[in-house]
């Protein structure tokens, strides 16, 4: 009964494992998405920057322009600002997902303790039926010596 019980344990251990790396394998995935997220927001940047530098130049060449250059920084500073709303949220995500990578094998940490365990419990009830095993035999030597003794005194 108990090595029924613990092989359900083990069964049911196994599953969580598997489930487990199915949810880091996804995880992973998360992880990959967000670093082609951050390098495009990366390529973003360094293109406003550049767009900056020739809203620059056009302003020097005269004031005519100024009017129309403002617009554009207007429309540059809501990309930032867009920008850096799109950095803050893949920040949010990455920490979530350390936290869950954490989380995970933390889990998995206890799976293996459990796994170890059971291990234990099957290896004891292991020498535990040996021992019973021996105990039964000293039993029937014990039966055998008694029935020999049984039989010398009837035979007197």
């Amino acid at each position: 009964k108990v090595l029924q019980t613990d092989r359900q344990v083990l069964q049911k251990n196994r599953k969580v494992l598997q489930t487990n790396r199915k949810v880091l394998q996804t995880d992973r995935k998360v992880l990959q998405t967000n670093r082609k997220v951050l390098q495009t927001d990366r390529e973003v940047l360094q293109t406003d920057r550049k767009v900056l530098q020739t809203i620059r130049e056009v302003l020097q060449t005269g004031r005519k322009v100024i009017k129309t250059d403002r617009e554009v920084l207007q429309a540059d500073r809501k990309v930032l600002q867009t920008n850096r709303k799109v950095l803050q949220t893949d920040r949010e995500v990455l920490q979530t997902d350390r936290k869950v990578l954490q989380t995970d094998r933390k889990v998995l940490q206890t799976i293996r303790e459990v796994l170890q365990t059971g291990r234990k419990v099957i290896k004891t009830d292991r020498e535990v039926l040996q021992a019973d095993r021996k105990v039964l035999q000293t039993n029937r030597k014990v039966l055998q010596t008694d029935r020999k003794v049984g039989l010398l005194r009837t035979a007197k």
